[in-house]
């Protein structure tokens, strides 16, 4: 078994650059956040929450791929194919 985690590379840098306007989704809250300030705390959550999917993922005995959208269907078998 596999999980395929498809991630595009902006959700993990958290590459643009200034404010962003931003929605609570439960409370509809909005906030302003200035991209440049929160970037190294927003990466360090995000490799966090990588490292869990990983850990539970080899404790359930599962393969992890952390995959591109931009990466073809068959490409992302093919690499993972390999790996074995």
């Amino acid at each position: 078994v596999t999980l395929f985690h498809v991630l595009d590379p902006a959700e993990l840098t958290l590459h643009i650059n200034g404010l962003a306007d931003l929605t609570e989704l439960e409370t509809g809250e909005k906030l302003t956040v200035d991209l440049d300030e929160v970037r190294d705390s927003y990466q360090a959550e995000v490799n966090k929450y990588l490292d869990e999917i990983h850990r539970g993922c080899m404790s359930l005995k599962t393969a992890y791929s952390l995959t591109n959208p931009k990466q073809k269907p068959h490409e992302t078998l093919r690499k993972r194919t390999e790996a074995f």
